[in-house]
């Protein structure tokens, strides 16, 4: 096993970019396992195989980096990795491998989980900003207080009313929003998750 601990740190964007693809290449190459030790999330999604979350010295979640992201076990991981919507919520019923869940300001939704989940227990729906729409309608209302320019796409801040503060995250292409504009914010079930709600 190789231990690279935090090897890129001190390089720019456009060359770190280039080396993670040789160091990619070289461990296809040798063949043995590279520990890689990262701040970087971005980094860690793009050059491994497995990821694992610490959370003070205890593995929070070990898997592939989309189970990861698109599947957190713990609220912990699901706040810790990449942005993330977080309203709360209260499971309803079990339904199979889905969850019929309360969620506040906004009503029932399904959302799949990880197993274990019970009627009445406080949790956790976890939308990420890729996945939400705006539009004139949809479940929450909200208004938008920061847009910012990224290229290709663009990052909106909203403030909600029922909700609280949540981003979404849209085509660069698109007719921008202004900020101060109010938009209705919906997602589609498939792409939400449900978590333990955090301790305390």
């Amino acid at each position: 096993m190789l231990l690279l601990d935090e090897p890129l740190g001190a390089l720019d964007l456009k060359l770190r970019t280039e080396m993670q693809v040789q160091l990619k290449d070289l461990q296809r190459a040798v063949g043995i396992t590279f520990c890689y030790v990262t701040h970087d999330q971005s980094e860690a999604f793009s050059m491994s195989d497995r990821v694992a979350v610490m959370n003070h010295g205890v593995l929070e979640q070990v898997g592939r980096p989309e189970d990861v992201y698109r599947r957190p076990q713990t609220s912990f991981v699901a706040d810790f990795v990449g942005a993330a919507n977080r309203l709360t919520a209260k499971v309803v019923a079990v339904e199979g491998e889905r969850y019929r869940i309360a969620v506040d300001g906004v009503g029932e939704r399904s959302a799949a989980g990880p197993a274990g989940l019970a009627p009445g227990q406080r949790a956790m729906l976890v939308v990420r900003p890729e996945d939400v729409r705006l539009g004139a309608a949809g479940a929450l209302r909200a208004a938008v207080t920061d847009v910012a320019f990224l290229g290709s796409q663009r990052l909106l801040r909203l403030e909600s009313p029922a909700a609280g503060p949540l981003s979404a995250i849209g085509s660069g292409h698109d007719s921008p929003i202004e900020r101060g504009a109010e938009v209705g914010v919906e997602w589609d079930d498939a792409a939400a998750w449900v978590v333990p709600a955090p301790a305390g």
